[in-house]
């Protein structure tokens, strides 16, 4: 259902896939836009980029080269497409942070509608507690919320948190959670090749993300793998995952003697260190590159999640989807999708040693880590996931919801 004439969206974010042709964001820019009369992408390009229209949706890249300023250079380039163009106006945040800020004031100058979207949880006290930044992010948030018309979260934890936290309405939060192609992970086979590196490992741990630890805490992970190996000397570790704590892991790595037991890199560093010659032994020859992450999963016997906070936590749910029981800290989709002592084994936020003690109970019990795989299995497949069609179509009934209150 289309909205009234002259209704415009201005939607500001930082991810600049959307201006890739193809790509998911593009093409959710372009659903969701088409119903509105006019649909403008304000986000910020690392790199110079000419304005772009298809149909009535227009990209507008913010070439800026430090960060700080983008949401100076977003405020004024919003500020001119408003003024060029009267009507009711909707503006969408992808955050409730910096962009957040731009995206009120933008709201507030067209007399507008602002629509927030909140993918962590910015009320866990470990998210202000990371570091400055995320301490006036926090701030931002506080402030930001109360205001918003429309407030969509990713996980039944961060709506509750903010019900409890009192500074948001029940009736104005959408809950949608993240798009995750399961079907992927469930339907995978693992690689010969990577099977033949590994089979030298008598117990073999994933873990996956961005290698920030403040976020992540892949440091207390490798604290674990430390303790871990005076138990289990042939166990292994994989961290897959890119980002600027990269040296500082390959540091602990080193300083605790681990190389023979951890290997940490993005997925083509990790194909081509675990799965040389992949695509000749692999059993799915004919699997294309974007697809050896669901096949790597099959290869281990757990994975675990580490991280302080989280807002869903997609990694959790293609682990179970893969058939691997999940030992994950009390963050993201903890007690909502990942039930303690079914799905896997859920522990306090850093608490290293509650976490060391999750691995090797499921390490000296291979009967509870197939009991736990066969619920992992069924808990996903009985999940209403939704296809990224169906994901497309449901972003665009949030937005529309929003629009009309």
């Amino acid at each position: 259902m289309e909205l009234q004439k002259d209704s415009f969206l201005l939607a500001v974010g930082n991810d600049e896939r959307v201006f890739e042709m193809g790509s998911f964001l593009h093409k959710n820019a372009l659903h969701y836009g088409r119903r509105f009369s006019s649909a403008y992408i304000l986000c910020r390009s690392g790199m110079p980029r000419n304005e772009e229209r298809d149909g009535n949706v227009s990209f507008h890249p913010v070439f800026v080269r430090s960060s700080f300023l983008f949401p100076i250079a977003a405020f004024f380039a919003g500020l001119r497409i408003i003024r060029e163009n009267r009507g009711a106006w909707m503006v969408s945040s992808d955050n409730p942070f910096e962009v957040g800020v731009v995206s009120w004031l933008l709201s507030c100058f067209a007399r507008g509608k602002l629509f927030l979207q909140i993918h962590t949880d910015v009320m866990s006290p470990y998210f202000r507690r990371a570091s400055w930044k995320e301490r006036i992010r926090f701030w931002c948030a506080r402030f930001l919320i109360p205001r918003a018309d429309c407030v969509r979260v990713v996980s039944e934890r961060i709506r509750r948190s903010l019900i409890e936290s009192r500074i948001c309405e029940p009736s104005r939060i959408l809950l949608l959670s993240v798009v995750t192609d399961v079907r992927r992970f469930s339907s995978a086979l693992p690689s010969a090749s990577c099977n033949e590196f590994l089979k030298k490992y008598s117990f073999r741990m994933i873990a996956v993300g961005r290698l920030v630890d403040k976020e992540k805490n892949f440091s207390m992970l490798l604290g674990v793998m430390k303790e871990f190996v005076k138990i289990s000397p042939a166990a292994f570790l994989a961290i897959v995952g890119y980002g600027p704590d990269k040296n500082r892991y390959d540091f602990l790595v080193k300083q605790n003697r681990l190389e023979n037991n951890v290997i940490i890199g993005d997925e083509k560093e990790m194909k081509a260190l675990v799965c040389s010659g992949a695509e000749k032994a692999t059993e799915r020859p004919e699997a294309g590159e974007g697809d050896f992450l669901p096949s790597f999963y099959k290869s281990f016997d757990i994975c675990v999640i580490s991280s302080n906070y989280e807002g869903w936590n997609r990694v959790a749910i293609e682990a179970m989807a893969a058939g691997l029981p999940v030992v994950m800290t009390d963050v993201g989709c903890a007690g909502e999708v990942v039930r303690n002592g079914e799905d896997g084994i859920v522990v306090p936020v850093r608490d290293q040693g509650a976490l060391r003690d999750a691995i090797i109970r499921l390490y000296r019990n291979p009967s509870e880590r197939e009991r736990m795989s066969r619920h992992a299995k069924e808990t996903n497949a009985g999940l209403q996931f939704f296809s990224q069609e169906e994901y497309l179509d449901r972003y665009s009934d949030v937005l529309l919801k929003c629009a009309r209150q």
